[in-house]
């Protein structure tokens, strides 16, 4: 049986690990996304826009796992 302190040193832990996979998965988006910026997918438009407006490009959703589409806009 585990003390108190093994629980809550596995519980740290965890929670270090798990802090750890988010922020791993933030920077591969951040990086898939300067990667997209440097060959030329985002023009110069402004880049607060309108977004049932736009739809991400193709490309973007490749180099994006992991990332769900926005839903299509209801008429």
């Amino acid at each position: 049986m585990a003390t108190y302190l093994e629980v809550a040193d596995a519980n740290a832990a965890l929670t270090g690990a798990e802090v750890g996979y988010i922020s791993e998965r933030l920077n591969a988006a951040l990086s898939a996304l300067r990667l997209l910026r440097s060959v030329g997918v985002f023009g110069r438009e402004p880049v607060i826009t309108e977004v049932t407006q736009q739809q991400p490009p193709p490309l973007a959703r490749e180099l994006a796992p992991g990332m769900q589409p926005a839903p299509e806009p209801r008429q």
